[in-house]
């Protein structure tokens, strides 16, 4: 089926995975100016936390990736997604990343100690070697309160040797969680809400992934564009989901465009696939 759907629309590629791939980045506005403060961020290096929010699906893992690739090959960069990780979990996970040894639990479980190991095998690593370690956490927003307020000693470790970059990435609400606590909140050096596409970037963020799968024709009515936008509020996620729908049921029923009634009965039933899911 999927050889079938690629067949009928002359791709090469799938143009609407949700994969992190760097040939599908599409450097919209907000997105572009969302990877130059990351970058500004990371380079400068004296800022120690920025703070990274928006939407489910708006594009924030796909920027931290391509900012992390901009970055020099000489530092060392860690992509954690698992933010249910406590604390002292996530400075003994950094540990291992940086000099492969396991920290026994007696230490783990001491903060104080965990610290002065985290200084001596890390720190004092990075200075020797004259690296920087970009640290970015992913899906913050699911972090205690707790454990988000202990973020604030990577920063006092890091205070005279200026060796750490911390990106904390979420949803909106972590915005409020962070403003709360004002003992992290007054550390943080940048901040970037990513918005969702506007209506045109939404059409050339289409056009621009059939492109880059091997489909140089607008298969899309321009009707069609504005109830895609409609129905997925420029969120990328929302737009890759439902066009990889329209080009399956249009490769059934043997269509060659992709026209606004069509478009239409397959929200209708998206809408009444997610209605089921709500009533079970």
């Amino acid at each position: 089926m999927e050889n079938t759907y690629l067949k009928y629309w002359g791709l090469n590629q799938k143009p609407f995975e949700e994969s992190v791939d760097q040939n599908f980045y599409f450097e919209s506005k907000i997105h572009l100016e969302g990877l130059s403060r990351l970058q500004y961020f990371i380079e400068d290096g004296n800022m120690h936390i920025a703070l990274l929010t928006g939407e489910v699906g708006a594009g924030k893992t796909l920027i931290c990736d391509k900012a992390i690739n901009a970055v020099s090959k000489l530092d060392y960069t860690i992509f954690i997604e698992n933010s249910y990780l406590t604390f002292d979990d996530l400075i003994g996970e950094l540990i291992f990343t940086l000099s492969k040894k396991r920290i026994d639990k007696e230490v783990i479980t001491n903060s104080y100690m965990l610290s002065k190991v985290f200084e001596t095998l890390v720190i004092k690593k990075l200075s020797r070697e004259n690296k920087k370690l970009i640290i970015i956490l992913d899906e913050c927003q699911l972090m205690s309160i707790d454990e988000i307020l202990k973020l604030r000693m990577l920063s006092n470790i890091n205070r005279f040797d200026n060796k750490i970059s911390l990106i904390l990435s979420g949803q909106p609400e972590l915005r409020t969680v962070i403003r709360d606590i004002p003992q992290l909140n007054q550390r943080i050096g940048l901040r970037y809400h990513l918005k969702a596409l506007s209506f045109d970037d939404c059409t050339q963020y289409i056009q621009f992934r059939l492109r880059q799968a091997g489909c140089f024709k607008n298969i899309f009515d321009d009707e069609t564009y504005e109830l895609i936008y409609s129905e997925t509020r420029g969120i990328p996620r929302l737009i890759n989901r439902h066009c990889k729908l329209a080009l399956h049921f249009c490769a059934v029923y043997n269509k060659q465009r992709i026209d606004a009634s069509t478009f239409a009965l397959i929200i209708d039933d998206l809408l009444k696939h997610d209605a089921v899911a709500l009533v079970d």
